[in-house]
């Protein structure tokens, strides 16, 4: 048997429509003579993402010896990293100039989250994991051995599943693919 499967897209999003409508809204109605000007609403930088195209490939196979009864199976998964983000804590006294205003709420304590690389370019490494299995089948009468290993991992890849965005500890691993190992097993049926 032999399965597998290779599937390819990328995402877009798109909120300029929404920023540029916050942008210029009058709130008129609730706030008497009040206008909102451009540099009042959300920023349109990166208001529109689009990622590259981003394949996945996964395989699955397995076969049985026949004279011999073993079994021998195998997986396969290549897929893309994670998005890469580097997000830097902006103090007042970094963006606060440029309002042009008070802070709203008066907090002079605040910071303000800037992605530093733009959203949908950079992604981690590619994850690409072999797990195998060898397995034995001993028969006697009715009843059935089967005894096997598991090798995960057996490509022994240490591949970044998750990491840090913040600028200030840019991309430490928070986590990573499980170290090779083994597994034995041993089934009896009757």
């Amino acid at each position: 048997m032999l399965q597998g499967g290779v599937s390819t897209g990328r995402t877009s999003t798109d909120d300029c429509d929404v920023v540029r409508t916050i942008g210029r809204t009058s709130f008129g109605s609730a706030l008497s003579g009040f206008t909102a000007s451009p540099s009042d609403g959300p920023s349109q930088l990166y208001c529109h993402v689009q990622t590259a195209w981003l394949t996945q490939v996964k395989l699955i196979g397995s076969y049985t010896v026949p004279r011999i009864d073993v079994q021998l199976a195998g997986t396969f998964q290549s897929r893309p990293g994670p998005q890469l983000a580097a997000n830097y804590n902006a103090p007042l006294s970094a963006y606060g100039p440029s309002l042009g205003r008070i802070i709203s709420g008066g907090n002079v304590n605040s910071t303000v989250a800037v992605n530093l690389i733009e959203p949908g370019t950079m992604f981690g490494e590619r994850l690409n994991v072999l797990d195998l299995r060898i397995n034995k089948i001993l028969r006697a009468g009715t009843t059935r051995l089967s005894v096997g290993v598991d090798l995960y991992n057996a490509l022994n890849s240490n591949t970044v599943l998750s990491q840090n965005n913040n600028y200030a500890a840019w991309q430490v691993p928070t986590s990573i693919v499980t170290p090779r190992f083994a597994k034995f097993n041993v089934s009896f049926d009757f």
